[in-house]
């Protein structure tokens, strides 16, 4: 069905006002002749007066980024053929600036040799900004997950249940599918029980949880959420971020002043007496002594502390150090 409008809408005044507002501009080349027309809007694209040139291939091929020129007659057996009739390319202009020009073309000619190849080029250069914008973003954000060894994801804002969709991750976590499913079943009840009165109250999450890791040790992360809400404050989303925070938590220092009390819980889940770690450590069995019987650190031991947690930690015991600043330990 076509449209007829009332009154008068010039065709030329319609398509000066058109290439004006959107940016584009209509061509048409004779293939055979090479001759080549332009219309207003074309010569602005260019950046060039209309009518201050004549329109040719050359002067189209001249003001063409370097790297996305071609040559007439490729251009002229590719179009031949129904190819290059859509193509995109940057145009240089006078002042240095680059505009990238998008170009959609048809064959046409009346007599039936498709003679001539007519079509619109339109400025998307800044959708390209855009692009480019928007994938250095992207790139930064991957770049930061990685650094900080952290989750990225979101959840709808319903409190019917807790459905976390990861958006992003570290390289290192290979998380598949949703990461609350590698949450330690022993701190998964406690995780949801907090995060719905979290979304209840409509108010900040955050918890201190362990997850699994694909070799199938456990590692301690902090998963924060705040609600995203629209212009009525009502909520969209919740926007979460699970952080890698295990260093912090087991501490790692290359000797770690582990207690007295450490030890001799961790002899009791191994069920190993003062010799058996006397021996798994080459220390005298005095000396395993001696640092039972501080329930804090030793100080002046580092290197007899250090070999107790290699042998225990081999062995299957795991210290830890509470975000109370207790220190802890249990089986692996």
């Amino acid at each position: 069905m076509s449209v007829r409008f009332n009154g008068k809408l010039d065709s030329y005044e319609t398509l000066l006002r058109l290439e004006e507002r959107l940016g584009l501009g209509l061509f048409i080349w004779n293939i055979d002749t090479d001759e080549l027309q332009w219309s207003d809007g074309m010569f602005a694209l260019f950046g060039l007066k209309p009518g201050s040139v004549q329109p040719s291939r050359g002067l189209a091929l001249s003001m063409t980024h370097p790297d996305d020129r071609l040559s007439t007659g490729w251009i002229r057996h590719e179009v031949r053929e129904g190819r290059l009739l859509d193509r995109d390319f940057r145009v240089v202009l006078h002042d240095g600036r680059v505009r990238h020009i998008s170009q959609h073309g048809w064959l046409a000619g009346g007599d039936g040799n498709n003679a001539q190849l007519a079509g619109v080029c339109i400025d998307v250069t800044a959708l390209i900004e855009a692009r480019t914008q928007s994938e250095l973003i992207q790139s930064r954000f991957k770049e930061l997950i990685n650094a900080a060894s952290c989750v990225v994801w979101m959840a709808p804002p319903d409190t019917d249940g807790f459905q976390a969709n990861k958006l992003m991750s570290a390289e290192r976590l290979d998380l598949q599918g949703d990461w609350l499913d590698r949450v330690v079943a022993d701190d998964k009840a406690a995780l949801l029980a907090d995060w719905s009165r979290s979304a209840a109250d409509q108010k900040p999450f955050k918890f201190l949880h362990r997850m699994m890791e694909p070799d199938g040790r456990p590692r301690w992360y902090r998963s924060y959420a705040a609600p995203l809400r629209d212009r009525d404050t009502s909520i969209i989303e919740w926007i979460g971020v699970t952080i890698d925070v295990h260093d912090l938590i087991a501490g790692t220092q290359e000797s770690p002043q582990i207690t007295g009390a450490q030890i001799r819980a961790g002899r009791g889940i191994l069920n190993w007496s003062v010799r058996d770690l006397a021996n798994a450590t080459s220390l005298t069995i005095g000396v395993v002594r001696r640092l039972e019987e501080f329930d804090g650190s030793s100080a002046g031991y580092n290197d007899a502390l250090s070999a107790i947690l290699r042998a225990m930690e081999a062995a299957g015991v795991e210290f830890l150090m509470l975000p109370n600043g207790k220190p802890a330990v249990r089986p692996r």
